[in-house]
């Protein structure tokens, strides 16, 4: 029997995969009707920290961290702004598709951390998953034509990746101690806050929509953004970063259904089989036991992600 705390921790990682693609497709949707990606991503950002402010003191979480582990989170929400621009830039360089694939290489980048820092021994069988799932996401975003090749691109999208998996390596053992993840994903959101309130400010960026429609849409990307990076985070503290980034390989997998379901969007049979081998290659992780090689960070259950 798998505990309970690893059971939520895989349903919060796949409830996040969908609620990035949701809202990444609502904020798409928006972008044609008067708004940036500048402005959503400020919205998101300011309106997020405020959720999690609501939500900590309404259901009785705690605030609480270490000076020393406050400081390393702070010094990490450094390093997510550098994410999101290093990967707002990449896509305004590369096609969507190619951005996305190099962003997901970060999965890569977190099992090669785990492994040398030794915190879990990454197996052949974890490494077929990984293998299997960023083959699937090629056939899923239908990379193929000509390549808009851009050396800068592809390093920017590549540092989005890198930058994601220090974040995610980083913030395990704090998240493991801390009584409560949610206080550290608030404290991530300090320097982004401030990063992108200046980035707009300094840009003169601050469209918003011009219909009504796009104003609900606009209304519900930073629930969406809320509760995806409150799953990654709890995903993080109960199943360790390189099971939750394999589950994250879903999220484009939601967004082509959400554009088939919601858009009209065409799907092809490379793309349906595709989606078929991220979904297996998820189920699979389920089952791989995992081979930690640090016993601090064996603690099933001597933390508690969240209340």
């Amino acid at each position: 029997m798998i505990p309970r705390r690893r059971l939520l921790g895989y349903a919060a990682a796949v409830g996040a995969s969908l609620s990035f693609a949701f809202g990444t497709g609502l904020a798409v949707y928006t972008y044609d009707h008067g708004t940036t990606p500048l402005s959503v991503t400020t919205f998101r950002t300011v309106l997020s920290a405020l959720f999690l402010v609501l939500l900590i003191r309404f259901a009785a979480g705690s605030f609480a961290l270490l000076p020393r582990d406050r400081g390393i989170i702070l010094a990490l929400g450094a390093v997510m702004a550098v994410q999101s621009i290093t990967h707002y830039v990449a896509v305004l360089l590369l096609p969507l598709a190619h951005a996305t694939l190099l962003l997901y290489t970060y999965p890569f980048f977190i099992a090669a951390g785990s492994h040398l820092t030794g915190r879990e021994r990454i197996t052949p069988a974890i490494l077929a998953a990984l293998a299997v799932a960023f083959g699937g996401l090629v056939l899923v975003l239908d990379i193929g034509g000509e390549f808009d090749f851009s050396v800068l691109g592809i390093v920017l999208a590549v540092a989005a990746a890198a930058s994601f998996s220090v974040v995610a390596l980083v913030s395990q053992p704090i998240i493991r101690r801390s009584p409560d993840s949610r206080a550290i994903t608030l404290n991530l959101h300090a320097v982004p806050v401030v990063s992108f309130l200046a980035a707009s400010a300094a840009l003169d960026d601050w469209s918003m929509p011009d219909t009504q429609e796009a104003w609900i849409m606009f209304a519900f990307v930073p629930f969406f953004y809320c509760s995806a990076v409150v799953g990654v985070f709890y995903a993080i503290g109960a199943i360790g970063p390189v099971r939750m980034s394999l589950i994250m390989n879903l999220e484009p997998v939601a967004a082509i259904a959400f554009g088939f379901l919601l858009l009209g969007q065409h799907l092809d049979a490379p793309q349906l089989l595709g989606a078929a081998l991220v979904i297996v290659a998820v189920v699979a992780v389920r089952w791989i036991p995992a081979q930690r090689e640090t016993q601090a960070d064996n603690g099933e259950g001597s933390s508690r992600p969240f209340r």
